[in-house]
This record gives C-alpha cells, structure tokens and sequence, in this order.
C-alpha cells in the first residue's frame, strides 16, 4: 500500500488478523470427509454452493483473495467509493477541476489468454501458479518490483478483480502510472512458462484519469435528472472511470491476441481446432474464416483493426438492449466512441 504523494487517500485498507486454525482445520477435514461417505450427491452440490457463499461473504469481510495473496474486488469497489467521498465532497466538486484530480488514476490490467492455458495445455493447476506469479508482480512483490517502486517513489493498491483481471488504484502523476504499467508488464513478460505452454506471460492494460471524464460526466448528468443525490452521482463517476480503463485494457488485448493467434498458427498450423474452439468464445470471437485469414498470410493491420471494431459494437450493441439505466446506455456511446478514435476506422 502507498502513502507518498497520495498522502492518506490510500490509507483505507485493513491489515487481516492471522490466527493459528491448524487443530480448526483437521477437524473440518475429519468432518468434511464423514460428510463425504454420508451425503448424497444433491447434498453434496448443496453444500458446495453454501460453501462457495460462505467463502464470498469471508472475502468481502476480509478484502482479500486468500488463493493469490491480493485485496479482491470487494476491497476495489470500497476504496474508489472512500477516494471520490474524499475528492467530491459536494455537488460543487463536480465541476471544479481540483489539481489532485489529475492524479487519481486506475489501471485495469488483463491476462494473456488465462482460459486458453488452463484449457489447452498445463490445466488449471498450472493456470493458478501462472496468475499467482502475475499477482506477486502487479503487487510489487518480488525483488525487481521492489527496487523499482522504490527508486520511483511509487505507492499503491492492487486488486483481482475478475477471473483473469487485475486493477491498481494509485494518485500519483500521469507519467509514473503509465511507467509503472510498462515495468509490470515487462517483468511479467520476462516469467517463466512450460515450454509446451506455446505462450508466454503477458498482460495487457488500460488507464483511465478522473479528471479526463469529468467533463464527459457533466455532459451526461446534464441531460438527466437523477434524484439518488450525491452519492448516486459519486457512483456513476466511478462506474465510467473504471469502464474506460476496462475498454482501453481491452482494445489492447484484442490488438495483441489477434496478432498473437495469428503468429501462433503459422507455427502450428495443427492447432486451428483447438484454437478455432478458443478463439470463438469469450472475449476474442473471430471466425474460422478470420484464423484461417491469419494463417495464410499477413494480415494488414487495418482489417485487425476493423474485426477489433466490429467485436467491440456487437458487445456494445447486445449490452445496451439488456440495459434500461440511461447513464449504462450513455456511458457505453462514450466508450464506443473512443474505441473508434483509438483504431481510426
């Protein structure tokens, strides 16, 4: 956690208590497995599910992933909610371009293909310890890491905040958040892989600044009368801060997994079924004909460009029609917007 130039803004989380669980812990597993020879299956599924609530509730309490050692999504959503009731302390906030908020910024970080390698090639097992050394990075944990925020005066909150998503939420310069972003990326990029991984670590990012959207926000407001007062308001700022540093995250990835998938069926060209059923769900979704477009040839980057716009509406689309609040609806034109200034098709 980071306490410079943000001063106490990020003074929000709380340590966990460590207590020794080892007498609790054998019992459990005594009791779990006379459970086990008892049960039925539909008991079974029953407590696997009150269990996986169980375990919800306890990270919520708690703030953390236990699994990655990392503040979880519960813990991100709470310290954007205490940093804007500290920045916008009143409606009059809205409209004032503070100097501080310049440098609150989030960075949304997303994995290289996580479903791909737990699918396709070491298992889910190898896809824990994968995302588990990607964790220790984005927290700046390991030996390089540490060095380097040091050396920067950086400080920070990490996050997992999805299955294959990570965020920080650090105030501090513009330019130290993008070379924070490139530092993790590039150690991420140096982690070690299976050689029969055919992929190598990688992650792809997005940063979105408070002060970029306010007008944006103000635009929106301006055109409803919302009556859920500051609060309400707060919220919905948060809401697109973060969705922009979600979309950027995601334009590059779609940019450099296309890419990558191509390179990786010219090498092996014997993969195209496995990739066909990869690649066609999820985030990515081109066609056969697009990977079999890949394998041929080069593919101009302007055709990648227009499939990565094409992905990007259709989601965009399918999004708005199951949307009725107004300030969802707006907010996704402004990304679809920007998605287009940023391709340029």
């Amino acid at each position: 956690m980071v306490t410079t130039e943000g001063g106490d803004l990020l003074q929000i989380t709380r340590p966990l208590k460590r207590t020794d669980q080892k007498a609790q812990n054998a019992k459990r597993i005594t009791d779990l497995t006379e459970f086990a020879r008892k049960a039925s299956p539909e008991e079974i599924a029953i407590a696997l599910l009150k269990r996986e609530r169980r375990t919800e509730i306890k990270e919520r309490h708690e703030r953390k992933n236990g699994k990655f050692g990392i503040l979880n999504e519960y813990a991100y959503e709470e310290d954007l909610k205490n940093i804007f009731q500290v920045l916008i302390p009143s409606q009059e906030s809205f409209k004032e371009k503070k100097e501080i908020f310049q440098k609150v910024n989030i960075i949304r970080f997303d994995m290289k293909m996580l479903n791909y390698f737990n699918s396709l090639t070491q298992g889910h097992s190898a896809g824990d310890a994968y995302k588990k050394s990607m964790a220790d990075i984005i927290k700046g944990e390991t030996i390089g890491m540490k060095e380097w925020i040091k050396a920067e005066g950086l400080d920070y909150n990490s996050y997992l905040v999805g299955g294959d998503e990570f965020a920080i939420i650090t105030i501090t310069d513009s330019e130290k958040v993008k070379r924070l972003a490139d530092k993790i990326q590039f150690e991420i990029a140096k982690m070690p892989v299976p050689e029969d991984s055919l992929i190598n670590g990688w992650v792809d990012y997005g940063i979105a600044n408070l002060a970029e959207n306010v007008d944006e926000f103000n635009r929106i407001e301006s055109s409803y009368r919302f009556t859920d007062g500051l609060d309400g308001k707060r919220e919905r700022l948060l809401k697109l801060q973060d969705g922009l540093a979600d979309r950027r995250a995601d334009l590059s990835k779609f940019l450099e997994r296309i890419n990558y998938l191509g390179k990786l069926l010219k090498d092996n060209p014997d993969l195209l079924d496995k990739i066909y059923s990869f690649a066609t769900k999820g985030a990515i979704q081109i066609s056969l004909t697009e990977l079999e477009t890949l394998m041929i040839d080069r593919t101009p980057e302007v055709a990648i460009k227009e499939w990565v716009k094409n992905i990007l509406s259709q989601r965009d689309n399918s999004a708005k029609k199951r949307m009725v609040d107004p300030f969802q609806q707006e907010s996704i034109n402004f990304y679809s917007k920007m998605t287009e200034n940023f391709l340029h098709v």
